[in-house]
């Protein structure tokens, strides 16, 4: 049986149902290119543990993030190396320079098909960023069903 949502109910629905749509509009504006649904079981290891992580500090109330998240749902990242944080999209932006690989910990380097690799796994709300530096990425995919840029 279903039961009546209240308006305020009705509202978050509705803003992190817009928040997906952003997060959606993220995806493209960075180039991440067509995403592609994939189970959280067959998600690879790096999501599935960050994804722990952040639950796990999110449940004992340990989560950061980024002073401009606050006001009701919106896009956040997090990023695989540091799943104990979300980040805002500019400062997802920002963090990209400093990034290092999840692999090796060193600098991912630029990301571009020359450069360092980004995989990304995008939910409703939160989209999850993994790097790997050149020498990483050219050892392999991390899995298959992955998209990103690199």
């Amino acid at each position: 049986m279903d039961e009546k949502k209240t308006p305020a109910q009705v509202a978050l629905d509705d803003q992190i149902r817009a928040a997906g749509a952003d997060a959606a509009g993220l995806g493209a504006a960075e180039g991440w290119g067509i995403p592609r649904k994939i189970a959280v079981d067959q998600a690879p290891p790096w999501f599935r543990k960050a994804s722990a992580i952040m639950q796990e500090a999110l449940a004992r109330g340990e989560l950061a993030y980024c002073s401009h998240l606050g006001g009701g749902p919106q896009p956040v990242v997090l990023l695989a190396e540091e799943p104990r944080r979300w980040y805002c999209l500019p400062c997802f932006r920002r963090a990209q320079a400093t990034r290092r690989c999840l692999r090796c910990g060193q600098p991912s380097g630029e990301l571009t098909p020359e450069g360092g690799h980004e995989d990304v796994i995008q939910g409703p709300v939160i989209t999850y960023s993994m790097v790997r530096c050149p020498a990483c990425y050219e050892r392999g995919p991390e899995v298959p069903d992955t998209f990103g840029r690199g």
